[in-house]
């Protein structure tokens, strides 16, 4: 199981619906249903029950869901850590394009 699969379960859960979880994470409905599918084969256990009023936990999701928001909010604070040290002795530039004609002085 990989760190994005962990997120999905975050990302359904907080949301409550897959489609929204798929949209927030600019992927298609099927596609995440597909992973999420595929996780629970590898685990051989259900996560989510799925309803007409959307997903719920079970049991078992409610633990594996407590796990996973404590795996990505601690990778989420490594990367960020990571990536303040890379940048902090950066200068960034940015250059606007404009309508405004120019003029040769």
């Amino acid at each position: 199981m990989d760190l994005n699969v962990l997120r999905y379960v975050v990302e359904v859960v907080e949301t409550g619906s897959i489609s929204k979880a798929a949209a927030n994470l600019f992927m298609s409905q099927s596609t995440l249903s597909t992973q999420i599918a595929a996780m629970e084969k590898e685990l051989g256990r259900a996560v989510f029950q799925r309803t007409n009023r959307g997903v719920q936990l079970t049991g078992y999701g409610a633990e594996v869901y407590h796990h996973a928001r404590t795996v990505v909010r601690q990778c989420d604070i490594i990367t960020q850590k990571l990536f303040e040290d890379v940048n902090e002795h950066k200068i960034k530039i940015a250059a606007f394009s404009s309508d405004t004609p120019v003029y040769n002085f």
